[in-house]
Formats: C-alpha cells, sequence, structure tokens
C-alpha cells in the first residue's frame, strides 16, 4: 500500500470533518496550513447547499483556512450543474440562499411553474412546500442534494436534510444528487484538476470514503462525525477506508 506522504492533492469534507459550521474542529487549521506549506494541494467539498461555494470560502478563510471559490465543490453547484446540462432551465426549489444563488448563476430560474424540483436543507420546511413538492412529483423529477442526517454548531447537533427527503420520499421517488452519486462524481472530474493515484480524499461519513473510492483516490476516515470505530471495522467494499484515524491531528503526523 502506498504512503499517504506520496500524495500531493487532497479533498477534505467541510461539514464535521474541518468545520463544526461556526468553529473549526480541532486540528483543522494545523492540518490544511501543514500540508499548503509541503507543497500539496488542498481543495474541500461538502454536502451542505445552505450557503454558495462563495461564502463558504469567505467561511473558511474567516476561521483561518484560506480557500478561495473554486477550491470548492458543494451540492448545490451540482444540481444547478446537473440541471444545467439537462437542458433543465427553470426549478422549483426547496432549499436557502446556497441553492438559489448556484441556480442563479447558470440562468437556472427560481418559480413554481417549474415542473422539475429541486430540494436542499432548508431549515423553514413546512407542510405547504411539502405539498407542492407532491404536486410537482407527479409531472417532474425530485432532485435531492444530500442523505445527511445532521450537521454541526458549536451549540450542538442541527437536523440535515434526511428528515426532509424522508417527508417526501413518502410519495414520491427522486434522484439523489448529493455524495457519492454518480452525478456528483461526474460534476467532480471536470471541476477540480487531479490525478486519482496521487489524491486523498478525507472524509467523516461513509458517503465521503464511497465518493473517494468510486473515484480511485486514497480514503480517509476521520472519527470527528458520523464514523466511529465499530463502524470502520465493520465496513466492508466501497465504504471501506485505506485509514481511520481518531482526528485530523492524527493526519497530520502521517503526512509531515
Amino acid at each position: 500500500m502506498e504512503e499517504i506522504i506520496e500524495k500531493n492533492t487532497f479533498f477534505i469534507d467541510i461539514e464535521r470533518t474541518l468545520l463544526k459550521w461556526d468553529n473549526t474542529v480541532i486540528g483543522a487549521e494545523e492540518l490544511v496550513s501543514r500540508l499548503r506549506d509541503s507543497g500539496k494541494r488542498v481543495k474541500f467539498h461538502t454536502d451542505n447547499s445552505l450557503i454558495s461555494r462563495k461564502a463558504y470560502a469567505r467561511r473558511l478563510t474567516s476561521n483561518g483556512i484560506m480557500a478561495e471559490e473554486q477550491d470548492i465543490l458543494n451540492s448545490a453547484y451540482v444540481a444547478a450543474q446537473h440541471l444545467y446540462q439537462n437542458d433543465i432551465n427553470k426549478a422549483f426549489t426547496v432549499g436557502e440562499s446556497g441553492l438559489i444563488e448556484e441556480l442563479g448563476r447558470k440562468d437556472i430560474k427560481v418559480t413554481e411553474t417549474a415542473r422539475n424540483t429541486v430540494v436542499g436543507l432548508d431549515r423553514k420546511f413546512t407542510y405547504d412546500k411539502l405539498s407542492k413538492v407532491m404536486e410537482r412529483s407527479r409531472k417532474g423529477k425530485v432532485f435531492t442534494l444530500s442523505n445527511q442526517r445532521y450537521f454541526e454548531k458549536s451549540s450542538g447537533l442541527q437536523p440535515h436534510q434526511a428528515s426532509i427527503n424522508a417527508a417526501i420520499r413518502e410519495f414520491t421517488d427522486t434522484v439523489n444528487l448529493g455524495k457519492p452519486s454518480e452525478e456528483f462524481q461526474d460534476v467532480f472530474r471536470d471541476y477540480f484538476s487531479y490525478y486519482p493515484g496521487n489524491s486523498v480524499m478525507i472524509g467523516d461519513r461513509k458517503e465521503d470514503i464511497v465518493l473517494g473510492n468510486e473515484l480511485g483516490m486514497t480514503t480517509v476516515a476521520v472519527m470527528s462525525g458520523e464514523l466511529n470505530e465499530e463502524e470502520l471495522k465493520k465496513a466492508e467494499g466501497l465504504e471501506e477506508p485505506d485509514y481511520g484515524l481518531s482526528s485530523l491531528h492524527r493526519l497530520g503526523k502521517k503526512i509531515i
């Protein structure tokens, strides 16, 4: 097995791997800094569609991790790109500013007259919105952006999109555009420039590990989020990482 030290490009999940939304995870700033000081390329990815890539770059930078918009791929951008490539120029949305901004930048109109629906995390999800999705699902597709159960703020865990998806799936099938879907993989390959054999995927969920394995990278599970030691022992196939570490700090020791 190749040592991680030989790798030159690192793709790091944001939520619960680097950030707890409004604070960094212990060791995150040091890891990214040490990677870059060693000449490594660092890029970021997330299923969270609450804010845009540009806003994520600001959030990371304000927390001591320098980032530009082009360094980040989120599920809202994946949705916008997928709709654009399939000549879908309008959509009904369940979501917040990040999703609406990314769709708008691809000239996809957000409107209640659309047949197709894009569903992201929406902290103001209501029965009325659920009814509107149900109505449109009879005529068009329903795209979801994540199956994540929760994200974390410094004040504690917050519900993520899984519960919204569960409500929608009571009456219709959905197409997942979040990790580790083929659509997310396709956009990932086009968005970033990298060689799989020299790349590392780092994340706190099995979706991150499957994504990295599907893309042919070395995969690292960090037990700062949904994964724990017991789950990693049972992991098989595409869900099994090359490395399982208790913290980002331990990963840093392997690299430098």
